[in-house]
């Protein structure tokens, strides 16, 4: 049976809810980001459906996410945050739940942790489920984690351009390895927080480069709101719609990586 909806999603966000406890060590606190605030802003944008990301203020208690995911009306769906502890009981829990893959945060674990046993076991578990295993990382990481998840088949995804050195840019080695592991065609990769690497303009360089070689078939967009650690930055929900169409101005293409390309990828078809 075909699916005739049109959407427009956004694989890339986060709901910071207050009355779920966030881990001690957490690197920052963000500001409270709402459920009804971001679906306010779909309906503004014509944005249809969106990923909620597990925010790492909030460790592997996904509690808060799942929650906003269930009283989305089937709006959403999400990304976790797990560790080699979880069971597969757990993981079945996650999944009931609308979850399709789970993050790893370089920017709160070594890189070389992911080729201890544990991890290898887990990303070996996840890959089975066909779950999608996404990479917040820094640019010296990009190999690392590639390395670690590629081999094992599994779908995984780039975000934030890998965050590249801002001065090398595409020319970032880490940066090239991406463009390289992408042909072996199991690697995605996420046009989202451009401000990470310079800004909506300073980015088109990085999105022309995934936008020719990997395609709109393997490019994902993210608005990354409510933008933690940036939240003063003046930025908007439509301006990160529109650094997408500075980056790509064919609305085919655009609606591309809008839609059919995430709806499939995140389980909405």
């Amino acid at each position: 049976m075909s699916d005739d909806r049109t959407f427009r999603i956004d694989t890339h966000a986060h709901i910071v809810t207050p009355g779920f406890d966030m881990i001690p060590e957490r690197r920052h606190t963000p500001e409270p980001a709402l459920l009804e605030t971001f679906l306010r802003f779909h309906d503004e944008t014509g944005i249809t459906h969106g990923v909620l990301i597990q925010p790492s203020v909030y460790g592997t208690d996904n509690s808060c996410m799942c929650e906003a995911i269930e009283q989305s009306n089937g709006r959403l769906h999400g990304i976790a945050v797990v560790d080699p502890s979880f069971s597969d009981a757990q993981l079945d829990e996650l999944e009931s739940r609308k979850i399709f893959g789970v993050r790893f945060s370089l920017f709160d674990m070594k890189a070389d942790v992911l080729a201890e046993p544990t991890w290898k076991k887990l990303i070996e578990r996840l890959a089975a489920r066909d779950w999608i295993i996404e990479g917040l990382l820094k640019s010296p990481d990009t190999v690392p984690f590639l390395e670690a998840v590629a081999p094992t088949g599994a779908r995984l995804v780039i975000d934030h351009f890998g965050v590249p050195d801002m001065e090398l840019g595409v020319n970032d080695p880490h940066f090239k390895a991406v463009l390289t592991y992408a042909e072996k065609g199991n690697v995605w990769a996420k046009l989202s927080g451009p401000y990470r690497s310079g800004g909506g303009e300073a980015a088109m360089p990085l999105a022309r480069a995934f936008i020719d070689n990997l395609g709109p078939e393997r490019l994902l967009w993210g608005s990354d709101w409510p933008w933690t650690r940036f939240q003063g930055a003046g930025f908007t929900y439509k301006m990160t719609l529109d650094w997408l169409s500075l980056w790509e101005p064919d609305e085919k293409v655009r609606a591309q990586i809008l839609g059919p390309t995430a709806a499939s990828f995140y389980g909405f078809v």
